[in-house]
């Protein structure tokens, strides 16, 4: 772009403009000998007008230099080459010499007020004074004027230019004129004498945007304006769209009655709707009740609020009874997973479809899970609750919601594998899991069949396991850890199953739970549950063991808790107060670590 702005210079001014030519260089050393050295070789105006790198003239770099000025003037440069350029900058160095000189060579305050505003705000009022004196009702000067006053909020003054002359629709900053200004400024009484003074009520700043614009939520000055003939059409409508946005509802509501209308897009409603003008955006809609496009905007606002009846009047009114939100969720998706029973039948009765899927693959029916209120209703709607399947047996399941499991299992659900059945137990819900396994027994792995025998303190049942064959030390998962049969036994406080078990041959010192993994894996042992337990009998079977006497637990085995150290079953036991334990387990050997009983809670709340 730099390059492209030279060649353009290169072209217009010649190539001696590409540089700062000799005469510049004279002028800005204020070398005034040099400068007449320099004229006396070329006192063509082409030379003498000539325009450096900057796009300006030997003479805009004298402003403070009079001989210098007077010289290059004298022999010809232009002092109007760019209006009142030189003094404005003579007045602006407080140059007072050159202002005389240069009024006396014709060159006034021109309308911008460049020269007289350079010497007010200079402080050279002196100057400033000197240049009002010929004409004070110059534009230029009241422009000026009335400027400063505008910078000062001083629309006394202000009006008080307007009186003396000056222009009342001339352009200010980004070509605002007074008018813009005191709409901007909520300023009414101003508004009403610029209209009084004939003032453009449609007049255009340097952004396309008339006065009436900035009165979008401006009421009376509003009034005042349109009272007196501004255009509410301007810029497409622009003008609702700036009232919605800022929810001014009376202005929005005199729009529409004067015949603006909500653009297609409805861009209008949307902009309320952001701001959170709610009853600028209903009352929008309501100019177009029926359009979808409207509806569909709303819709998504009602649904963040949970404005239920408002969805119900929407779909009335026309929104598709398909929409859905961001995620792909329809109303019927949202209706069950807020538990809305009777916007659920009314969605259905409008004829949503229960099938769709949202981003992650679910139907409605899926968050009716853990609600057996909302299964039954959807069932009795037609919808079928065994799709898939059956996964809303599955679904049921992991979130542990017996009353659903049990009646999607009276309505003939049916499994296909265990899944069901693991998710129940992995996921704690142990009732659920046992349900299942009563009612499906033959998907009951060998490993839970065991621990549930384990669980119901069925010793028959684990010894016909035995006599089949079945592993009675297989860990099972639960959740984010294993744990054995027996670990079951122990924190279930069944003594008799314990004596069982051991009878059976299970190992005491095998590890019956599993947590964490690598370096922060904890291995339990049946003596340390045993301990953490409290159940002395337990911990004396374990140690004793009366079925296999060379195989009785080993009392000092330590827990390994990774980065939390190392424990004994002393330690365990009297962090709990357990004083029986304690006692037993010390008169066997065992001796406490010196943890505290804080550093052992803490493990015993993994391992129980």
């Amino acid at each position: 772009m730099k390059s492209l702005r030279t060649l353009l210079v290169f072209c217009v001014l010649g190539s001696g403009a590409l540089y700062a030519p000799a005469l510049h260089d004279a002028v800005k050393s204020n070398d005034w000998l040099r400068v007449k050295q320099v004229i006396a070789q070329d006192t063509t105006p082409s030379t003498l007008n000539q325009r450096d790198d900057k796009g300006k003239t030997a003479l805009d770099y004298a402003g403070d230099k009079t001989q210098i000025a007077e010289t290059l003037i004298f022999y010809g440069v232009n002092p109007r080459a760019d209006g009142d350029n030189i003094l404005v900058l003579a007045a602006g160095a407080g140059n007072d010499e050159l202002v005389t000189w240069l009024m006396t060579q014709g060159l006034q305050v021109q309308p911008n007020g460049g020269a007289y505003r350079a010497a007010v705000k200079g402080g050279f009022t002196a100057i400033a004074e000197k240049l009002k004196a010929p004409n004070p009702k110059n534009p230029g000067i009241l422009f000026a004027e009335a400027q400063m006053a505008l910078e000062k909020k001083d629309w006394t003054i202000v009006r008080q230019k307007v009186e003396e002359g000056l222009d009342v629709n001339a352009p200010f900053e980004n070509g605002n004129r007074l008018l813009h200004l005191a709409v901007k400024a909520g300023l009414l009484s101003e508004v009403k004498f610029l209209i009084a003074r004939k003032a453009d009520l449609n007049s255009r700043n340097d952004f396309d945007e008339t006065p009436i614009l900035f009165a979008f939520n401006k009421p009376e000055i509003f009034s005042a304006l349109v009272d007196a003939g501004a255009d509410i059409k301007v810029n497409d409508g622009k003008l609702l769209e700036l009232a919605a946005k800022a929810g001014s509802l009376p202005i929005v509501k005199e729009l529409i009655r004067r015949g603006l209308k909500v653009h297609a897009d409805g861009k209008e409603i949307q902009e309320a709707l952001k701001n959170g003008f709610f009853d600028v955006a209903d009352y929008l809609i309501s100019t177009d009740a029926r359009n979808k496009t409207f509806l569909a905007i709303r819709a998504p606002y009602a649904l963040e609020k949970k404005e239920w009846d408002l969805i119900k009047k929407l779909v009335s009114s026309g929104l598709d009874v398909g929409f859905k939100d961001a995620e792909d969720n329809t109303l019927l998706h949202l209706a069950v997973q807020q538990n809305q029973s009777d916007m659920v039948q009314f969605l259905l009765k409008a004829g949503a479809v229960a099938d769709v899927k949202n981003k992650v693959g679910l139907v409605p029916l899926m968050y009716a899970a853990s609600n057996v209120g909302m299964i039954k209703l959807l069932d009795e709607k037609g919808v079928n609750i065994h799709a898939g399947n059956d996964q809303l047996l599955l679904e049921a399941s992991k979130k542990g919601s017996l009353d659903a499991v049990r009646y999607l299992v009276n309505k003939k659900a049916r499994l296909i594998d265990d899944a069901a059945i693991r998710a129940a137990y992995d996921n704690g819900f142990e009732a659920v899991g046992d349900f299942l396994a009563d009612n499906f027994p033959a998907l009951l792995s060998r490993e839970e069949q065991v621990v549930k025998a384990v669980r119901d303190d069925d010793k028959a049942q684990l010894k016909r396991l035995k006599d089949q064959k079945f592993a009675l030390s297989s860990l099972v998962k639960r959740g984010a850890v294993k744990v054995a049969p027996l670990w079951f036994a122990i924190r279930g406080e069944k003594v008799g199953m314990v004596e069982q078990l051991l009878k059976e041959e299970v190992d005491p010192n095998v590890m019956i739970k599993s947590l964490g993994s690598g370096v922060n894996e904890i291995q339990v042992f049946p003596i340390h549950a045993a301990a953490a337990g409290g159940n002395v009998a337990i911990v004396k079977q374990l140690v004793e063991n009366p079925a296999q006497k060379d195989k009785g637990a080993n009392a000092i085995k330590l827990l390994m808790a990774g980065q939390d150290g190392t424990f004994t079953a002393v330690d365990l036991a009297q962090a709990r107060d357990w004083g029986d334990v304690t006692a037993y387990l010390k008169s066997k050997g065992v001796q406490g670590s010196g943890r505290t009983s804080d550093s052992a809670s803490a493990i015993i709340s993994k391992i129980i």
